[in-house]
């Protein structure tokens, strides 16, 4: 299976993946997703709120502008504090759009677990019997490799900003780090399967990797979002500072139940590969 065939796989099961949900009334399990998301956005906003108004105010006074004599030009206090606070509140912003892909990845686990088993039921009508300890093992597995991902992830991010101080390299840095952090959020996605299929960490990590396009096509829908509401974020960020607390709670509400999509998605993708000659006998 070439590059295209991959990608094509990996991005085009996503339309499979709506039909699918769809078809089987899958909603109800955006539910605890959404609320696990919303909860935590909200924390994010109470306790950002409070360090961001302490913050700024201690910003305020250590660049001395209270003290200083405006005269005709007081009003550029005021200019001055609510720059220094939408910033403060554009940071925060930002870091949770960073960070939500992998604390999902992990809070979620035993949903995106019950999903993908849920999943192949639907498509192949191979039964699995409900065994909480299993479940349980599922999830484990994905909240291992999430951090694992995750460190992964951070230590390559790190390398592709060092190198993007070099020139010419540096223009097509985020085109890597894009690549690097679909290619992640897509092995989650299809390790749930192979898991269920007895494969190790490792014969898993062996697998996915020679199928990393179908992995990376799954994961760039995921990260196709968090860099477009990243954008947003940097681009409009006076509009983003006074309208976020209220707003947001919509890209919030789609983070939220992209994670569903992505495991139905790359249980779909999975279940094709496995059809491709049994993996030429890698899965048992």
């Amino acid at each position: 299976m070439n590059f295209t065939q991959q990608l094509s796989l990996g991005w085009g099961t996503y339309s499979e993946a709506h039909r699918f949900i769809k078809q089987h009334k899958l909603y109800k399990l955006f539910i605890l997703p959404v609320l696990i998301n919303v909860a935590l956005f909200g924390l994010m906003v109470w306790l950002g709120v409070g360090w961001a108004q302490s913050f700024t105010d201690t910003m305020y006074a250590w660049f001395g502008v209270n003290d200083a004599q405006w005269d005709s030009f007081d009003w550029l206090k005021t200019v001055i504090y609510w720059s220094l606070s939408i910033l403060i509140n554009l940071v925060i912003l930002i870091l949770y759009l960073s960070t939500i892909r992998y604390i999902m990845l992990i809070l979620i686990a035993p949903i995106l677990a019950y999903v993908s088993e849920r999943t192949e039921e639907l498509a192949t009508g191979r039964s699995y019997p409900f065994s909480l300890s299993q479940l349980l093992k599922d999830a484990w597995r994905g909240i291992g490799i999430a951090v694992r991902n995750g460190i992964a992830e951070l230590l390559l991010t790190i390398l592709l900003l060092a190198l993007g101080f070099i020139p010419v390299i540096g223009w097509i840095t985020p085109f890597f780090l894009f690549i690097v952090q679909s290619y992640f959020f897509g092995f989650s996605m299809l390790d749930y399967y192979f898991e269920r299929q007895k494969l190790s960490g490792t014969e898993s990590r062996r697998l996915i990797y020679s199928y990393k396009w179908v992995a990376v096509g799954n994961g760039a829908y995921f990260n196709g979002l968090v860099y477009l509401f990243t954008v947003l974020a940097a681009a409009l960020p006076l509009v983003l500072a006074l309208l976020t607390k209220v707003l947001f709670i919509v890209p919030v509400v789609f983070l939220s139940i992209l994670p569903i999509y992505s495991v139905v998605a790359g249980t779909l993708a999975a279940l094709k590969l496995d059809e491709n000659k049994r993996l030429n006998g890698q899965i048992r």
